[in-house]
C-alpha cells in the first residue's frame, strides 16, 4: 500500500492536465484511507495477540495535547470549526505511551471535525488533572451531527449493522474507534461516549498518571528520552 501511495503522489506531482490531476487526487485520497484502514487492522491484530510494546517517555501532557490540537487548525478553519483547548493547569509531567495516546486523540479530533455540521461549529478539548486520584480526565466535545441514541452503545464495536442513513458514519469510523478503545484500555484508561443526534457528541476519557517509571504496570516497556511521533 505504501508503494501505491508513493506512486500516486509522484504521478500527481508530475501531471499537468487538470482533469487527470483531479482523478489522481481522488485515487490518492482513497489510497490514504485504505492505508489507514490496513494499519488499523494490523494494530488490532498485534493488540489481540498480546505482542504490544509500550514506548514510554516523560513529557508535559499539557504541551503534548496542545501540539496535537495545533495539527488540526487548517482542517478546522476549512470546515468552519472553532477549536478550543481548556486545561486546569499549565503542566502535568508524567510518563505515558505517547504514540498510543497520540493515535487516540488524533482519531477523536479528526472525527469531530469530519462530522461537523455544514455550517460549522465548536470542537472543545478539556483536560483536567485529578491530582489526588493520580488521574487525568480528557473530554472531547463537539456540536456536530451527533449519533442516533440507539447506536451510541455500539460506537466502539468493530462490526455491526446500521441503517442506510447513518451507514457511512459508522463504516468509516467503527474500526478506528474500536482501536481507540483498545489503546485506551491498554494504557489503563477508560472511554465512553454521550451523544444526541444533531446536537452534540462528547467522548470522556480517563487515564492514570505515572510520575515514576518504576510504577509502570506494563509488561513490555521501552523508555525513551524524546517524544517522536512516527
Amino acid at each position: 500500500m505504501s508503494v501505491l501511495v508513493a506512486t500516486l503522489e509522484e504521478l500527481q506531482r508530475s501531471e499537468t492536465d487538470d482533469k487527470k490531476r483531479m482523478q489522481l487526487d481522488v485515487a490518492l485520497r482513497n489510497a490514504y484511507k485504505y492505508r489507514a484502514l490496513t494499519n488499523d487492522v494490523f494494530s488490532i491484530s498485534r493488540v489481540l495477540s498480546g505482542s504490544v510494546l509500550f514506548r514510554i517517555a516523560k513529557t508535559n501532557l499539557v504541551d503534548f495535547i496542545e501540539n496535537i490540537v495545533s495539527v488540526f487548525h487548517t482542517a478546522a478553519n476549512h470546515k468552519k470549526v472553532e477549536l478550543q483547548f481548556v486545561c486546569s493547569t499549565k503542566e502535568i509531567e508524567c510518563y505515558f505511551d505517547y504514540q498510543k495516546l497520540y493515535r487516540v486523540l488524533y482519531r477523536l479530533l479528526a472525527n469531530g471535525i469530519r462530522f461537523m455540521k455544514p455550517e460549522g461549529g465548536i470542537l472543545k478539548i478539556s483536560l483536567f488533572y485529578l491530582k489526588e486520584q493520580h488521574q487525568v480526565r480528557i473530554e472531547i466535545w463537539d456540536n456536530g451531527i451527533g449519533i442516533v441514541p440507539e447506536k451510541v452503545p455500539h460506537v466502539f464495536d468493530v462490526n455491526y449493522d446500521e441503517d442506510p442513513i447513518h451507514l457511512a458514519y459508522y463504516q468509516s469510523t467503527s474500526i478506528g474507534l474500536y482501536l481507540t478503545k483498545l489503546f485506551t484500555q491498554l494504557m489503563g484508561g477508560t472511554i465512553n461516549v454521550e451523544s444526541e443526534k444533531f446536537k452534540y457528541t462528547r467522548f470522556n476519557l480517563q487515564f492514570p498518571v505515572f510520575t515514576n517509571p518504576n510504577t509502570l504496570p506494563f509488561e513490555h516497556v521501552e523508555l525513551l528520552e524524546d517524544v517522536s511521533i512516527d
